[in-house]
Order: C-alpha cells, then structure tokens, then sequence
C-alpha cells in the first residue's frame, strides 16, 4: 500500500473466541467494516448467507473487481489503541 495509512490494533470477539489483529481504517468507507474471505474462514468466523449479494463501488461509482459480498460476520470489533484523535482528508 502506498502513502499513510491508518492502521490500528483490534480485538474481534464472537462467542467466547477473541482474536487479536490490525485493522486499517479507511475514512470514505460506508460505516460497514470489512473482512478478507480468508481471514474469516481461517479464523472460523460466523458467517451467514446474504438473501442477495451486495456488489462494492469504489469511489468513481464503479464496481470493484473483487467478489460479491455473499456473507455476513456478526462479530464485536474493539479497537485497543489508546484515545486519540484523527483527521480523515
């Protein structure tokens, strides 16, 4: 990846299973996080069926060249990093 990023350390929590990893923080997203597929399955994720797949856009409108969002994971994500306060440009 090429310039600044924000990248933060996080918990993901479901049942009584906590995984600790990054995530990167992207400001233009849509208030919905995401997840790699291989990240889920490696980390046996709950995941369940869409009724209808969702296809992403990048920021021009376009559909991006990756797959349909099939899948949903209902997880807790707690970012550990101590308060601070970040400009999105």
């Amino acid at each position: 990846m090429e310039g600044r990023h924000l990248v933060v350390l996080c918990q993901l929590s479901f049942g009584n299973q906590t995984i600790a990893t990054h995530a990167l923080i992207d400001c233009g997203a849509a208030g919905i996080a995401f997840v790699d597929n291989y990240f889920a399955y490696h980390h046996r994720l709950p995941l369940t069926p869409l009724q209808y797949p969702r296809i992403l856009e990048v920021t021009d409108g376009c559909p991006i060249s990756s797959e349909d969002i099939i899948h949903v994971a209902n997880v807790h994500l707690s970012i550990l990093e101590r308060e601070s306060h970040y400009s999105c440009l």
